[in-house]
């Protein structure tokens, strides 16, 4: 590390009160479990090159963006991001005890199962509880924008460190704590990524893009991702088994409906631009499977993007309901809508007073179990937009992340 970055360092993590964590370490493993299961906890003593030692596999069926390999003693695991930035980011997955292979950077060699793990990204926190690995979780971007129940309380209790950053990660506060591997936030524009310096510094980040998945059980099989670093395959592969099949169980009552409503999704961004889903992104599947057309159908990205307020205001024109994140969190009625700008009024859904907000069980600004607890849930999520553009199909599933914003002065 150069002598400037372990003083802007030591200087940051003073300011933010991160004390680096003691090393953890694993004792070696039970030899009658070598080779029968996968160890969830500790290293081999002996390295047999001809052994396999995840005889639990998992494969990515759905995700667009993820493969994984299996190698006797790793796992090599390949993630494409679903943007043209012409990169494809190659690691292994190395079990801990045996060497690892060649071919591969060091900052791109992790030994699994993970001891200890950081995230920028709060989408993988209800995988986190999913795996029950709560206590390997050992940093947050932020301790106030947590819903996931369990981790809100250890956060809350600080025993999880702060590692967020001005930007999507804090390479400084990373290095503090000293992860097996940090998980950062894949964005579009690759000035704003962060992994290829927290490489160069030595530390290992696998950067987050389940926001880009094309598909909701895509996006769900990021998952597998954590079960892969922690060796749980035995325990992600059912649990998607099942909720798949649930998914599919919830897609099939819209599968014949003659009237498929548009639906206006997003946010004013700026006062000319309207933050939206590109066409292939997961959440606009997930109104398709729920019976509706999405709005925004001009063969566009995977991920987030701006238009213009007036094309927005256009394409709404059909629409006869909206669903919103950022720009509805908080807001309790069509009549606050209204106050905060007044151009809402212009949009049909606020005419028919049907306005949504991705922040049921709100619990402040920008936290809401929509951006922490929906990346195991994508079946709570198509029941709840079945439920709102096909009132009349029962679905059994009680409202989990959408709320509808009252005509007047409503409550959260």
């Amino acid at each position: 590390m150069r002598m400037s970055g372990l003083i802007a360092a030591l200087l940051l993590v003073g300011c933010h009160q991160t004390e680096p964590l003691p090393p953890a370490q694993w004792s070696a493993a039970d030899p009658a479990l070598v080779g029968v299961a996968n160890l969830d906890e500790g290293c081999i003593a002996e390295f047999d090159a001809g052994l396999d030692y995840f005889p639990d596999k998992n494969a990515f069926r759905h995700s667009a963006q993820l493969e994984v390999r299996y190698h006797g003693y790793y796992k090599e695991v390949l993630f494409t991001p679903a943007v043209d930035n012409k990169e494809v980011l190659r690691y292994a997955f190395v079990q801990c005890g045996a060497p690892p292979p060649p071919g591969f950077p060091a900052s791109r060699v992790i030994q699994v199962p993970v001891r200890r793990f950081t995230t920028e990204n709060h989408s993988i926190l209800s995988a986190v509880t999913l795996l029950g690995v709560e206590d390997r979780l050992a940093g947050v971007a932020s301790r106030f924008n947590i819903t996931e129940p369990t981790i809100r309380e250890l956060a809350a209790a600080k025993e999880i460190p702060e590692v967020g950053g001005g930007t999507h990660s804090s390479i400084e506060l990373a290095m503090a704590v000293d992860p097996d591997v940090h998980f950062t936030f894949y964005s579009v524009y690759p000035e704003w990524n962060l992994h290829p310096k927290l490489w160069e510094l030595g530390v290992t980040a696998f950067p987050m893009a389940d926001h880009m998945e094309t598909t909701p059980l895509g996006r769900a099989e990021w998952v597998k991702l954590l079960a892969l670093l922690t060796n749980q395959e035995a325990q992600a592969g059912p649990w998607f088994d099942e909720t798949r099949e649930v998914y599919e169980a919830i897609r099939a009552l819209t599968a014949d409906v003659e009237h498929r409503p548009q639906v206006l999704y997003g946010s004013p961004a700026t006062r000319d631009s309207w933050q939206v889903r590109g066409d292939r992104n997961h959440f606009a599947q997930l109104i398709r499977d729920a019976g509706g057309e999405y709005f925004w159908e001009r063969g566009g990205a995977s991920s987030y993007e701006f238009g213009a307020y007036e094309e927005a205001l256009y394409r709404s024109s059909q629409t006869v309901l909206w669903v919103g994140s950022t720009g509805l969190t908080g807001v309790e009625s069509i009549e606050q809508l209204l106050a905060k700008d007044g151009r809402s009024a212009w949009l049909r859904p606020v005419q028919m007073e049907r306005v949504y907000a991705l922040d049921r069980g709100a619990a402040g600004a920008w936290t809401s179990p929509w951006t922490d607890q929906s990346i195991d849930k994508p079946h709570h999520a198509l029941a709840d937009l079945v439920r709102v553009i096909h009132p009349q199909i029962a679905v059994e599933h009680e409202e989990y992340f959408i709320r509808r914003l009252s005509p007047g002065r409503g409550t959260l």
